[in-house]
This record gives structure tokens, C-alpha cells and sequence, in this order.
């Protein structure tokens, strides 16, 4: 399944945030609204498969856009950030059955999370 959003790690939260509304909060609030308004039709199963695609800043040259498209994303967001946001909007309260999860952050043009599940 390809889910064209930008992925947003899960952040630590305090029960402040309720409240507090820290912008990281609310981001990953929103982020995991459209996740799971995107993916009504999809079960995400206890082995999965997950791509994370990240959009080149736009302030690369174009020859470093070429360049890196489709090469190993390894800045900020970790990856298990990722798979843990995944996780908790796709699985709440059930992530704990997850028993294999192979993950791969690249740079693309733009945002998109390809999740497949694995027999």
C-alpha cells in the first residue's frame, strides 16, 4: 500500500501535552489522523515490510537531487521513530504481536510510506 504523507516519528509524550499543545505533539496528532483516514481498507499484519521515502530539500542542486534519489536516507528521523509511529496508529494496543519488520528509509522526490505485509 503507498500512502503519500511524510512520515513523523513518534515523539515522547508527557501528559501535559494534553494541554500544552507542543507543535512536535500536534504534528504527529495530524500525522496519525490522515495514517489511519489513508489506510481504512488496510490490516497491517504481525511480519511487514515498510519503505519510508523522503522528499530532497529544495535547496539541493539539481545534479545532487540526481544524485541521491533512491540512495539511503540516514539523517533525522531515526528509523525506529518511524516504525514505532507506524505501529501505534496502525496496530494501537496490539503492537506487541509484531514478530518481523524489515524497514528502509530512502530519498525521493516526494513523501510516501509503502507498507506490505509479509507471510
Amino acid at each position: 500500500m503507498n500512502i503519500e504523507l511524510r512520515c513523523v516519528p513518534k515523539p515522547r509524550m508527557t501528559k501535559a501535552d494534553a494541554w500544552k499543545k507542543r507543535h512536535i505533539v500536534c504534528n504527529y496528532w495530524l500525522f496519525s489522523d490522515k495514517l489511519r483516514l489513508a489506510c481504512k481498507a488496510f490490516e497491517l499484519h504481525d511480519s511487514y515490510s515498510a519503505t519510508f521515502y523522503f522528499a530532497m530539500p529544495a535547496r539541493w542542486s539539481k545534479k545532487k537531487r540526481i544524485e541521491m534519489i533512491g540512495k539511503a536516507h540516514q539523517d533525522r528521523p531515526d528509523i525506529d521513530n518511524c516504525i514505532k509511529s507506524i505501529q501505534d496508529v496502525l496496530r494501537p494496543g496490539d503492537d506487541q504481536m509484531i514478530y518481523s519488520v524489515h524497514a528502509m528509509k530512502m530519498w525521493a522526490e516526494r513523501d510516501c510510506i509503502v507498507l506490505e505485509n509479509r507471510i
